[in-house]
């Protein structure tokens, strides 16, 4: 199929054991809903995981298992598809809009190194 098969609703588990704390599953989800910080444990938050299988594959350390969410006691059930809208458009203006302030902050410290330079070799020339 074009599209993949179509299964049971997953639901991403992280082994809270192995998990090292690499941020290396944040980026990936669409709809944020992996929580932790760098060198701290990890956790889905279940009520918002899609079940989509992004944040598998960028773990180095293969702590991320997708298990139907059936299986899992006290899961609720998947998110409503228009939160899942109102996560993934969030989620997306978020890295633009920190992709534009870093953009912004390369431009900015690149300018000052200009100045700086061209202040020296004014200096210099003296």
């Amino acid at each position: 199929p074009a599209n993949g098969i179509e299964g049971p609703p997953l639901l991403a588990l992280i082994d809270e054991d192995a998990c090292i704390g690499c941020v290396k599953c944040l980026p990936p989800c669409p709809v944020d809903a992996i929580i932790g910080a760098r060198k701290q444990m990890h956790t889905v938050i279940a009520e918002l995981c899609t079940g989509c299988e992004l944040c598998v594959a960028p773990c180095p350390v293969d702590c991320i298992v997708m298990v139907p969410r059936s299986s899992v006691a006290d899961a609720p059930p998947g998110p409503e598809p228009h939160l899942n809208r109102e996560r993934f458009h969030a989620h997306n203006e978020r890295i633009t809009r920190r992709a534009q302030e870093q953009a912004a902050l390369v431009a900015v410290r690149k300018q000052t190194a200009n100045t700086t330079a061209a202040s020296r070799t004014n200096q210099a020339a003296r």
